[in-house]
């Protein structure tokens, strides 16, 4: 998982701000990526269970509602050939759209990114 926009504050070690933002999960490393950007410098976490980066990344925009999360964006970290197939499909998803199709969207099937007709 990656969060950026985090502050980078020099008292604070990369573990414990994320413990603080992410009391009720169990994170076994933390390490901050890369060079430092405005908000700070991205935050790699990795889970004891992997089905908490699931259920994080599907409650995402319910956190953007509270105070401490409103300036932090949640991303999956994704290889690099996630990045470019993710990129190739989201370019064919905007193709679609502008020819008229509205009535599709970008799901993960079995782990899979497909476009798919929503329900």
């Amino acid at each position: 998982m990656r969060f950026l926009k985090l502050p980078n504050e020099s008292n604070n070690t990369s573990l414990s701000v994320a413990k603080e933002l992410l009391s009720d999960l169990d994170i076994i490393k933390t390490k901050r990526i890369g060079n430092a950007r405005s908000g700070g410098r991205p935050l790699l976490l990795k889970f004891n269970d992997a089905n908490e980066p699931r259920l994080l990344l599907k409650n995402k925009s319910k956190l953007r509602s509270l105070e401490k999360w409103k300036n932090v964006w949640v991303n999956s970290d994704l290889t690099q050939y996630q990045q470019t197939q993710m990129k190739s499909l989201k370019n064919i998803h905007r193709q679609k759209r502008a020819d008229g199709d509205f009535n599709s969207i970008i799901k993960y099937v079995n782990g899979v990114p497909k476009i798919v007709s929503k329900k």
